[in-house]
C-alpha cells in the first residue's frame, strides 16, 4: 500500500503546463516531496517543472483519472486525519464491478452411433465358383443355373451396398446385396424354433435409411478367399453362408461351414 500526503500540502497552484511534465526519474520525484518515517511532510524543495505536451495522451489520461480517483477517497474518508494510507483496490474505477458469475450446467447427449454406415453402391454379376448364374425362381427366391443362349437375359445383377464398420476388420467388408431393378434385398433370419439360418428375399424401400438392428439382417461379411473368389457371411447369423447347391436349379441357401455346399462366389466387375 501507499502513502497519501496531507491535501493541505499538495501545491494546488499547479499551471497547465506543469501538470502536464513528463514523467521523471523516481529520484526527483521523491527530492520534490519529501516525506518522513511518520508520512508527514517536511518541506518541499522547489525544482524548475519541465515544460512540454504530454508524449503519450492516454496514458496521461489514465494519470488523471488514478489522482482523481484517490482524492475523491481521500475525502470521503476525512481527510488525512483518518486515512494516512490506500490499498490498490482503491485505485479501482467505478466501472470495475465485481459480479458473481453463474454457470448453468448443459446437459449434453451423446448422438446415436449405428453400427454401419452406408460408403457406396454398385452393380455386378455374381457367379458361383462352378459358373452357374443366379436367376429369378417361385415365391421369390434365386436360384443358381447354367445360362446360356437366350437364358442368359434371366440372369441377375447383384446391387451391392457397401457399409463401414464403427470396429472395422480388415479382413470382412460388411455389404448388403440387392437384385438391380428392385427392392428386393436378400435377408437372413432364423428358422422358428431353431437357430437354423433362412435366407429370403425381403422389399426395402430404402436400405440406406436402415440402421441397426433393422439393417443387421440384410448385412453380410464379403471376404476374400483368392484373387477370384469370395464369401459372403451372414452378421446376423455367424457362421452362415450363401452357398449354392452342386446340383443345376438348385436354391440359394444359408448353410453353414460345416456342410458341404458351394460358398466361393464371383463378382464381375471384382468388388474394390
Amino acid at each position: 500500500m501507499a502513502e497519501v500526503p496531507n491535501l493541505c500540502d499538495l501545491p494546488m497552484d499547479i499551471s497547465e503546463e506543469e501538470f502536464y511534465v513528463n514523467d521523471v526519474p523516481n529520484i526527483m520525484k521523491v527530492n520534490k516531496y519529501s516525506y518522513s518515517h511518520e508520512g508527514r511532510v517536511n518541506c518541499i524543495s522547489k525544482i524548475k517543472p519541465c515544460t512540454g505536451k504530454p508524449e503519450n495522451s492516454v496514458h496521461l489520461l489514465k494519470k488523471v483519472k488514478a489522482f482523481s480517483t484517490i482524492v475523491k477517497k481521500w475525502k470521503k474518508a476525512g481527510g488525512s486525519a483518518n486515512q494516512s494510507f490506500f490499498y490498490d483496490d482503491d485505485l479501482l474505477t467505478p466501472v470495475l464491478v465485481n459480479e458473481n458469475i453463474v454457470i448453468n450446467k448443459v446437459e449434453i447427449e451423446d448422438a446415436p452411433r449405428t453400427r454401419f454406415l452406408h460408403v457406396k453402391s454398385s452393380q455386378h454379376n455374381i457367379r458361383d465358383s462352378k459358373q452357374k448364374s443366379l436367376k429369378i425362381g417361385g415365391n421369390n427366391t434365386l436360384v443358381a443355373s447354367f445360362l446360356a443362349g437366350e437364358n442368359v437375359q434371366l440372369e441377375v445383377k447383384i446391387k451391392v451396398d457397401t457399409y463401414f464398420e464403427a470396429k472395422p476388420d480388415k479382413d470382412n467388408l460388411p455389404v448388403a446385396l440387392g437384385i438391380v431393378g428392385s427392392k428386393l434385398y436378400l435377408c437372413c433370419t432364423t428358422e422358428e424354433g431353431t437357430t437354423n439360418g433362412v435366407l429370403s428375399l425381403a422389399e426395402v424401400d430404402d436400405i440406406k435409411s436402415k440402421a441397426d438392428d433393422d439393417l443387421l439382417p440384410f448385412i453380410f461379411y464379403y471376404r476374400k478367399i483368392d484373387s477370384h473368389n469370395n464369401t459372403f457371411e451372414s452378421v446376423a447369423i455367424p457362421g452362415y453362408y450363401l452357398s449354392t447347391s452342386q446340383n443345376e436349379g438348385a436354391k440359394l441357401h444359408l448353410r453353414p461351414r460345416s456342410e458341404v455346399f458351394i460358398r466361393e462366389f464371383r463378382l464381375t466387375p471384382s468388388l474394390g
